[in-house]
């Protein structure tokens, strides 16, 4: 069996946060004013300005409501040079990235997503992950995470942290990656339909987590091709056709000359599972192969 690791791209983003234009300022002011009180984002402008004003402040708290279908472009919530910040998204419509790229979350910031008629959309031949959550906290409460078609959905690196406690996480390349000290904590949502095609390279379709991640499933669903071929995560060839253990549902990546653990059929809501690369130890139906 093939077992070799995937190779991934960390994001690079470059941000300016200078501006001459005294009405962009002026509205920036007016936000930063508002931090605790909600912010209305209905255009790409709009999400952009609010995003700067999150950055450029520290120790706040801030709830962006997402109006209709908002497109936008390379993003950050967070910066590495402020303080600890949270923000919550919620709305009605869809936030979705209009060209390849990623939204970061940095350093110390926690972003609640928690809206059921919410949907964060990723775009159709990304090169780079729906959203990479680096030193920060991302938490999944309601809304859909879908359609990132090239990457996974969440990458969640450099001991961040996900924790999906409701929700869904469908229609991407792969649900959730796991590296570098990172963990997934489920105790509610579903992780469905992601659909890796690539051949024998690749493994993990629903959750990928590595040798140093940690992993705890108490609740929640993730489906596998094995026992749901309509809405299962799956690893497939180039081909179309569904390969033999690759762990369609989930993955724990050891090294190259360790067993993975896998997980083929659905976690369902008692089908707990988990894994944690600091003491090498693991509960749960894995198989180990």
């Amino acid at each position: 069996m093939n077992r070799k690791k995937i190779a991934f791209v960390i994001p690079v983003v470059i941000i300016c946060m200078s501006c001459n234009n005294e009405d962009y300022l002026g509205y920036t002011q007016y936000l930063r004013a508002k931090a605790d009180l909600p912010i209305s984002v209905r255009n790409t402008e709009e999400w952009k300005m609010a995003m700067d004003t999150v950055a450029s402040t520290d120790n706040k708290h801030y709830t962006v409501t997402v109006i209709g279908d908002v497109p936008i472009e390379s993003t950050f919530i967070g910066n590495y040079t402020r303080g600890k910040k949270t923000v919550t998204l919620n709305g009605n419509g869809t936030l979705s990235l209009a060209k390849p790229v990623t939204i970061n979350i940095w350093k110390d910031t926690t972003v609640y997503i928690d809206s059921e008629n919410l949907t964060l959309e990723g775009y159709n031949g990304n090169d780079s992950s729906l959203f990479f959550v680096d030193d920060a906290t991302l938490e999944l409460r309601n809304g859909k995470i879908c359609n990132n078609k090239g990457r996974q959905a969440i990458w969640v690196h450099a001991d961040a942290q996900l924790i999906v406690t409701g929700g869904t996480i469908e229609g991407n390349d792969m649900g959730v990656l796991i590296s570098n000290n990172g963990s997934f904590t489920m105790t509610g949502g579903v992780i469905r339909n992601n659909k890796i095609t690539g051949g024998s390279y690749f493994n993990g379709a629903g959750v990928y987590v590595d040798s140093t991640g940690k992993f705890t499933k108490t609740g929640g669903i993730i489906t596998g091709y094995d026992s749901d071929p309509t809405s299962g995560n799956v690893v497939r060839d180039e081909g179309g056709v569904e390969l033999v253990g690759k762990g369609h549902a989930a993955v724990v990546f050891i090294s190259e000359d360790t067993p993975m653990l896998r997980k083929e059929t659905n976690a369902g809501l008692e089908g707990n599972l988990s894994y944690n690369g600091t003491t090498n130890s693991r509960t749960g139906d894995w198989i180990v192969e």
